[in-house]
């Protein structure tokens, strides 16, 4: 994992520049982070992530198994 200090304004270049992170602001224990991406660049919160995984596991399990042989 890398750790970075950032102030505001400032930003991070993932990807050779295909991802930018800008620290918008602060409140309390709140970062406000921007983000801009390629088009055909998937961002999602780590929630979201984690609701997409187990939706498709839902799925994968109520699907009928065939059997081959």
């Amino acid at each position: 994992m890398l750790v970075l200090t950032r102030r505001l304004g400032e930003r991070i270049f993932i990807d050779g520049g295909r991802v930018v992170v800008k620290v918008l602001g602060f409140h309390g224990k709140s970062v406000r982070l921007g983000l801009d991406a390629d088009s055909d660049t998937r961002i999602l919160r780590a929630e979201l992530h984690e609701d997409m995984l187990a939706e498709a596991e839902e799925e994968e399990q109520e699907s009928p198994k065939t059997n081959k042989g």
